[in-house]
């Protein structure tokens, strides 16, 4: 799903917004100018859209007969094509907002009517418009809230957070009344309509801060730190997207029919990621990051063992609620890492760092869906979870490898957190 530093300088390309764990978290939230207030409404159905693709796997592969291996190519799809959407939004923000809207739309209604066939440029539609819509949302939030950016974006994330929390819990409500598709299309209508609305509300809003004629600082990271902190990215993004993305799914295998149980475990997953970045701020405040960093991986791997291991729909929703809390400290933290190495050449090298994490959601699912193909039990999705493990087992020797080589000279560098 995304820390942020305090400036806002940093520009997501994955689908995932982020969050500044740097930082305590206000109890006020700011109040929004009349441009962005309905960005922030907005952000809500971006949350949902985000996560649609996992509750909605299980109704494609009955409906178009396809196996784990055909579903994975459609997050491939998605996260690649959000990676040029989030390059793409910083170039005119308001635009970029109206158009991810309508882009959404787009792709969602493809998906409804154009079958299999179109099933992959319906997914690369929806993953470009996603970009879109995070980076420039995020951006457009910072710059019009200069003076209390972090309570801005924490607000704003709160809202992604809720979306997605959401989206399964629709599924599991209204399936049986309007169908899968139906919820689809009821999606399709509030992306247009959103659109339609921030045409209007955010045409007086100065689009600023994109066209800074500053010249570009000399001093650079070494790219042997940024193809490190590219590589961790790459990982953490493709694990969760991987986690998350095929959970629905895991816990329909173990049912004949489908059950409403499996879309409450998706959703829980992802109100496990929203409440572990909560709780990582306050424990920031008495913790150092490393140490952070370490008990979520090991938190989070114990959770993607229960989903590799689990036979039981009880074991699953354990694992999902760990590797939710484990997974939620990783990305902040790791972009906290970002920020520190890349502050003397602003968002540029920070934007294309960033887009490992992009490719890394592509690549991961889709390989998780090919391995489940492979396994001794026939097409059984378990077998796939081990990408993800081993995934975490690489995110943790990349960590150590950056804690040995360049952590020590950056200790005490990063602000307003406890460093080891």
């Amino acid at each position: 799903m995304p820390a942020l530093p305090g400036s806002f300088r940093r520009v997501s390309l994955t689908t995932e917004p982020i969050i500044d764990l740097s930082r305590p978290i206000t109890t006020s939230p700011p109040e929004p100018d009349r441009g962005t207030r309905f960005v922030y409404a907005g952000f809500l159905l971006v949350g949902m859209i985000a996560v649609l693709l996992g509750p909605l796997i299980p109704e494609l592969q009955a409906v178009w007969g396809i196996d784990h291996a055909q579903t994975g190519t459609l997050f491939m799809m998605q996260f690649l094509a959000s990676s040029i959407g989030g390059v793409l939004a910083s170039l005119h923000l308001r635009r970029s907002i109206v158009s991810g809207y309508l882009c959404a739309a787009l792709g969602l209604v493809c998906l409804i009517w154009g079958g299999w066939e179109l099933a992959r440029l319906s997914m690369a539609i929806l993953g470009f418009a996603l970009g879109l819509l995070i980076t420039a949302s995020n951006l457009l939030v910072a710059e019009r809230n200069s003076a209390n950016r972090g309570a801005a974006l924490a607000a704003l994330n709160l809202s992604w957070g809720i979306g997605a929390v959401i989206c399964p819990l629709l599924f599991a409500a209204f399936t049986a009344r309007l169908g899968a598709f139906g919820l689809v299309a009821v999606f399709a209508t509030l992306a247009a309509g959103t659109g339609v609305v921030m045409a209007l509300t955010l045409r007086d809003t100065p689009d600023v801060g994109r066209s800074s004629s500053a010249p570009e600082p000399v001093r650079h990271a070494p790219a042997a730190l940024l193809l490190l902190i590219a590589a961790l990215l790459f990982l953490y993004v493709g694990v969760e997207t991987s986690v998350g993305g095929w959970l629905v799914t895991l816990s329909d295998q173990l049912s004949v029919e489908r059950a409403v149980v499996s879309l409450v475990i998706g959703s829980g997953f992802w109100g496990a990621l929203l409440v572990g970045r909560t709780a990582a701020a306050l424990l920031l405040r008495r913790i150092a990051e490393p140490t952070l960093y370490w008990l979520s991986l090991a938190t989070a791997a114990a959770g993607t063992a229960c989903l590799f291991l689990a036979e039981s729909r009880a074991g699953i929703a354990a694992g999902a609620l760990l590797a939710g809390l484990g997974l939620a400290s990783l990305f902040p933290l790791t972009v906290s890492i970002l920020a520190e190495a890349t502050s003397s050449s602003r968002s540029r090298l920070a934007g294309s760092v960033m887009a490992f994490g992009g490719f890394g959601g592509a690549f991961l699912p889709w390989l998780t869906g090919r391995l489940a193909r492979s396994g001794e039990a026939g097409d059984s999705l378990s077998h796939g979870f081990m990408v993800p493990l081993v995934g975490l087992a690489l995110l943790s020797g990349l960590y150590l490898t950056y804690r040995l080589l360049h952590a020590p000279r950056d200790a005490g560098a990063l602000p307003g957190s406890t460093r080891s």
